[in-house]
Formats: C-alpha cells, structure tokens, sequence
C-alpha cells in the first residue's frame, strides 16, 4: 500500500477519484497531516464522531484560521465586500441556537412532506423541458436547475433570477478548495460582493413590504430585542443558498450515474419501488456531496494517537468515513440493501446536521420517481473517465454528465 505522502491531494484527478487515497489514510494514517494545506486529514467514521461530540474542544468557528491563499488582486476586492460575520454552521453552543431557530422550522419533515407536490411539480416542468431525443446535460439541464429552483422559491427569489444562485454559489465556495486560478479567485471575489448587494437590497424590499417566503422571515429577525445585523443575514442566505443547492445537485447528478454505472440497481427500483429511498441514502454514502467539513482545534490534545496543537484545523473526511470498513461491511460496494445505510455522514451529524437534509433528500426521491416513470433506460453521452468534477477539495460534484434518456414507449 502507498503511503499517503505520494498522493497529491490537491491535484485534479485525485479529487475526481479520491477513494484510493482515503483507503490509504483509514489503513495507514487515519489523522494525517497533509503537507500542501496544513489540514489534519480525519478518514475514520469513529474518530469523526469523537471530534463532533466535543463541541468545546473542537471549534465549529474556523474560517479565519483555514489559511486559505487569496492572491493580493482577490483581496483588494474581497475588502470591499461587506463583513461575514461567523453565523449557523460556523458558530459553537449556545450562539448557534439562535442562527439555526431562524431556519430550522422551514425544513422540518413534515414541512417537507408537505412540499412533496410543489417539488414534484417542478421536476415536471424541467423534464417536460428535455429535448425529444432525451440527449441533455444531466447536471445544467436538471440538477442544477431544480434545487435552484426550489429554494429561490422558498427565499421569495424570482425564477428568473434563480440560476444566479448557482454562479454566487460556486464563487462563495471555490477560494476555499485552493484549486483555482488567480483569475478565477478574483473573479469569485466580484462575485461575492455582486450576491451581497443583490439581497441587501431584497431584504430592504422584505423590511418595506413583507411577503410570505424566507427573505421576509430572516428580515423580520433584524427588528426587537438583540436583532440581527443585515452582515448576519447576509450570511446566513449564504449558507442557506450554498448548502440549498450544491449538495442537492451533487446528489442528483451522481445518483443518475450510480444507476448508469449500475444497472441491477435500476432493475431493483422497477421491481420493488419502496427501495428508492435507500438508494438516495447509498448515493448520499458513497459519493457524498459535501466531502469535508472543518473544525479548529482550541487547546492541545490527541486524535488516534496523533497529538494536535492548539490552533490546528482538522478536515473531517465524511466521503472516507462513509466508506470506512469499519462502521460499513464492504464500504467501496454500492448496496442500497445494507442494514445500515443511513448511518453516513454525508449531512454531518449532531448539533450542526444539515438542517436542509429533508428538502435535499425530497429533491432527489421525486427526481428519481419520475425518471423511473419516464424512462426505460439511461445511457452516458460521454466516456465515464472524462467526466469533470467541480475543482473544491471539500466537495464533489459533477460540472457535466451529458446523457440519454430512453422513452419506455421507445
């Protein structure tokens, strides 16, 4: 077995395909210090657990401290973007209650049930949409889309400028996985400051004339006793947006090429539809969306053995965890059947869970509920090898997955 000192952890085609380097961790170094970012790689299920139980030890508050390389360019416009003060999933107990109550009711499971029809509708206009040959981008066409979508609907965002949600979303999110030009770096910067201005302005318009959507219930959140600033809602719409529609997508996408890559799998869902759900819960496993979450290390301690200064920031690798043999009997085979598939981490666990992990899971049972009453088949447009992956360590998620979509009357 290699050690994990000769992977490249920030080359592109490890990203693509990261699943040999995590069985090296898990086996070889399960808290691996890794040379380019500084991060302390965390790849064992029960060693995330103990870090995730230990809300004082392990800060939730961690972007300052992340060291993320930001050209001089970049941070010239960066300081002209309004503050991003820590909120919802970047804060510890007891400030996090009160960010996740502003949110937390909205994506309730009953609330999403509810929106079970209002979601289906919405899978239907897209795929009513497709070209007559089925031959479309999965991921621009639909899982893209969809999420946008529906939460620009949720926030009171007009459809038409729903998909800007995606290009904030990106540039919120790629500084982070160090995988980017210069260019691209300052052009997610314009970006940012282009997001805040568009809602300061919406949530002025919610303040003035209130509607019923998120906007106007994060605004209200800025009147009373100990209100918000609008930075904080600012930044909470960032998180809300980022994690409202990157995960979904991502979700969507790979679960469409899992029943490609598996077609057992598609013969399963035909024969026993109640299995759908498990299979979204296997996808979410296997290729988890959000890869990796950080926490700050606030006093010297140790982690499988490996001592770690106060002041490190440790990577909770959820796509190794999720495969860890460990927790999961043969955790590289895709089994929607195993005892245990909702054990993943793929929304994290605890106290910062994803509070969007109904809505997104929601998204993905009605999209394939309809491909499978639409479609009798599904066939790769493109060689799998060469499918692109978005460049962020810390996520993975197709920028492409050009397909076809066999009629059953065809």
């Amino acid at each position: 077995m290699k050690s994990p000192s000769e992977y490249d952890f920030l080359e592109p085609q490890l990203q693509r395909c990261p699943y040999e380097f995590y069985r090296t961790l898990r086996e070889v170094a399960p808290v691996y210090r890794e040379p380019a970012t500084g991060y302390y790689l965390v790849s064992r299920y029960k060693d995330i657990m103990e870090v995730k139980k230990n809300t004082e030890l392990y800060s939730n508050n961690f972007m300052k401290a992340l060291g993320m390389r930001v050209p001089d360019e970049a941070m010239a416009v960066y300081k002209q973007c309004r503050a991003r003060p820590a909120t919802l999933h970047r804060t510890d107990p007891p400030k996090h209650e009160r960010y996740r109550k502003l949110v937390g009711k909205t994506f309730t499971i009953a609330r999403v049930r509810q929106m079970a029809p209002y979601i289906r509708s919405v899978v239907r206009e897209l795929m009513d949409g497709f070209a007559g040959d089925g031959r479309i981008d999965w991921v621009t066409e639909f899982a893209i889309p969809l999420p946008c979508y529906v939460i620009a609907d949720q926030l009171g965002v007009p459809r038409e400028d729903a998909l800007r949600l995606k290009v904030w979303s990106d540039a919120l999110l790629e500084p982070a996985g160090m995988m980017v030009t210069k260019e691209r770096v300052v052009e997610c910067a314009r970006l940012t400051i282009e997001f805040q201005e568009y809602f300061a302005v919406k949530i002025e318009e919610r303040r003035r004339s209130p509607q019923d959507d998120m906007l106007t219930d994060l605004s209200s959140s800025m009147e009373g006793e100990n209100p918000l600033s609008v930075e904080e809602v600012l930044n909470i719409l960032e998180q809300l947006m980022t994690g409202g529609n990157e995960s979904t997508t991502s979700l969507i996408a790979s679960g469409l090429l899992m029943l490609i890559r598996h077609p057992q799998q598609l013969a399963l869902l035909r024969s026993s539809p109640v299995q759908l759900t498990a299979f979204v819960e296997e996808v979410l496993r296997t290729e988890s969306p959000v890869q990796s979450n950080f926490r700050l290390v606030m006093a010297d301690t140790e982690l499988a053995g490996v001592p770690l200064a106060k002041g490190s920031i440790v990577a909770l690798r959820y796509g190794a965890a999720n495969r860890d043999e460990r927790k999961f009997e043969s955790g590289e085979d895709f089994d929607p059947t195993r005892a245990n598939v909702n054990a993943h981490l793929a929304f994290g666990a605890g106290i910062h869970h994803c509070p969007g992990s109904q809505l997104a899971r929601q998204e993905a049972f009605e999209t394939f509920s309809e491909l499978l009453m639409r479609y009798e088949r599904f066939e790769l447009g493109a060689p799998d090898a060469e499918l692109p992956y978005h460049p962020v360590h810390f996520l993975r998620g197709l920028r492409s997955l050009p397909v076809r979509l066999v009629r059953k009357q065809d």
